[in-house]
């Protein structure tokens, strides 16, 4: 039980008596924290004591401010300006699906045997033609002509005329593509359920016609996402040029390929709009035809009739490589946007340069193109650089079979695992990101949260690291949140050991810019050839570690080994 729980067991005590709870003491100010500096500071061991205030300070003399001033109109942030444009094109309700159902023919014979034509009154029979999904039956009379045929509809197109397709198999071929399962995926479904599979043909024809109208849809649609950011632009006061009427935006970019590696064939470009989340435009970029592919292997030739035939259905719009489809792509998009009335000069993007450099060098616009670094990529980094330091520091160890693996420095329980990584991103990310209501009016401040996540990471009740956290009621910190609220305690938190570096030969100490350098905090690598790793003295340290005397003391908390604390979960 703890102290905080021993004194609510106490006051309890003393009502049961009769008696009265203790005044509260009051508590002294919380202490301000220290000045910024513009520059990252070095890694404090132990948080700076406030700066005593002796001298008195005089009661202000100036008449208090007026109230009867009119209040500023509230500022409508653009996380609200975005909202109130999204209405405008999510749909209202959900499609009506209710009258599909999947039935057995054999109850549908029975039911038919004991129905008669209103005309004659004879018999029906029933005729089944397949068609995977979009089944069609066909009700006749025996004696007369009267035919009645039950099955879906046909797919409308974008402009509301009837096509060839049937609904159902464009359903289940659109989601086919969508959710990747392709021809194989769908046949064992509706094989499953005991329908007519998808041939090749079929499969192809859907899929030809779901492209053509997701294309007319798109440019359909992508007039009205323009427009929707043009108003957005200027609720924001941002107008367009008035010389050439193109409007300047913000777009993210990125590049996606069809598999993972350097040999896949197809790769997208897409472009979003930043504060609106539209898509504003995409290119596609393939490599392969499997039309030509087999035409080269079967050795036959490429005459001009052919390949004029051709052309129009062939797949190959680029000669490259899959690395390369990014950077052309983004080209592309950069080349056709004034066509659209758009300008992208900021450029949100991926630490890969190889893209920027195209479109600098391109230079499509008489305005230079600014690129501005996501702050996902920004944060994934110090995950990246964390995992190469642990990769790194390791070492070759023989076990008790006589087996040589290798074992890393850093890893380990209670160490540099991979959910210490990961948290540890997670928090670079949210101080560089910060509040979207509450943003930061300098580099300072996010300076500030950025060491404060870290400070409050290797924080312990011996030694707290706190005066970067902020200062309030409603802080995340909570060790700052208890200076302001009596009754919330600054609970003890059990320190786990979350990075330990080997100190060989000198200490490795919280201002290293080696290891602050793979962390991502902006310090340089000059000292980088200062640790040095004897594999000699590192293998020793291990062996020592492999035996199970060793382990049971590390489990206990007793391990020998000289090791320096950098960082705690």
């Amino acid at each position: 039980m703890g102290r905080y729980s021993k004194r609510k067991a106490a006051n309890l005590r003393n009502l049961r008596l009769g008696g009265r709870l203790p005044p509260a003491q009051p508590r002294p100010p919380p202490p301000q924290p220290p000045p910024l500096p513009v520059s990252p500071p070095p890694l404090p061991v132990s948080p700076p004591p406030p700066a005593a205030n002796t001298s008195s300070v005089a009661p202000s003399t100036s008449p208090p401010p007026s109230t009867s001033a009119a209040p500023t109109p509230a500022v409508k942030h653009s996380l609200d300006i975005r909202r109130e444009l999204m209405k405008n094109y999510l749909p209202t309700s959900l499609p009506d699906n209710t009258n599909h159902y999947i039935g057995c023919v054999e109850s549908l014979q029975e039911l038919l045997v004991e129905a008669v034509c209103r005309h004659c009154f004879s018999p029906f029979t029933l005729n089944i033609s397949p068609n995977s999904l979009s089944t069609r039956l066909e009700v006749g009379c025996t004696s007369c002509t009267y035919v009645k045929q039950l099955g879906d509809r046909t797919t409308r197109t974008v402009g509301g005329q009837a096509s060839k397709q049937r609904e159902n198999n464009t359903k289940i071929v659109h989601e086919a593509i969508n959710n990747n399962l392709g021809r194989a995926g769908i046949n064992r479904i509706v094989s499953t359920l005991g329908f007519e599979p998808f041939t090749e043909g079929k499969f192809t024809r859907h899929s030809h016609w779901l492209y053509k109208e997701m294309d007319i849809y798109f440019a359909a649609r992508r007039q009205e996402c323009i427009t929707g950011v043009r108003r957005f632009y200027a609720k924001s006061d941002i107008l367009p040029d008035p010389t050439n009427y193109l409007l300047d935006i913000v777009v993210s970019y990125d590049g996606t390929w069809m598999t993972r590696g350097h040999t896949s064939h197809i790769g997208a470009g897409i472009v979003i709009e930043v504060d609106t989340g539209m898509v504003i435009d995409f290119e596609v970029l393939s490599n392969f035809c499997q039309v030509c592919h087999s035409r080269e292997k079967k050795k036959l030739p490429f005459t001009p009739e052919w390949q004029q035939a051709h052309s129009p259905r062939c797949n190959k719009n680029f000669n490259g490589t899959a690395s390369a489809m990014e950077s052309e792509a983004a080209c592309h998009l950069w080349r056709r946007s004034t066509t659209l009335g758009l300008r992208y000069t900021t450029f949100v993007g991926d630490g890969d340069s190889s893209t920027y450099k195209a479109v600098k060098d391109l230079n499509p616009y008489d305005v230079p193109v600014v690129k501005e670094e996501c702050v996902n990529h920004v944060s994934k980094r110090l995950g990246t650089r964390l995992r190469k330091l642990k990769k790194e520091l390791s070492t070759s160890i023989t076990t008790k079979t006589g087996k040589e693996v290798r074992r890393s420095v850093l890893g380990g329980a209670g160490q540099l695992t991979d959910k210490v990584i990961d948290t540890m991103t997670s928090y670079y990310g949210r101080a560089v990101r910060g509040d979207p209501k509450k943003p930061y009016s300098d580099t300072n401040e996010m300076s500030a949260a950025i060491w404060a996540s870290y400070l409050h990471a290797i924080s312990t009740d011996e030694e707290p690291r706190h005066h970067f956290c902020p200062a309030s009621a409603d802080s995340w910190c909570f060790y700052r949140r208890a200076e302001f609220n009596p009754d919330e305690p600054r609970r003890k938190r059990r320190v786990n050991y979350a990075l330990q570096m080997v100190a060989l030969g000198h200490n490795l100490g919280f201002q290293d810019s080696y290891f602050l350098g793979h962390l991502g905090f902006g310090m340089s690598h000059s000292k980088s050839s200062n640790l040095v790793l004897q594999d000699k003295e590192c293998a020793r340290s291990f062996r020592r570690s492999s035996t199970g005397q060793q382990k049971r003391k590390r489990k206990e908390g007793r391990m020998k080994m000289h090791m320096v604390l950098v960082l705690s979960k």
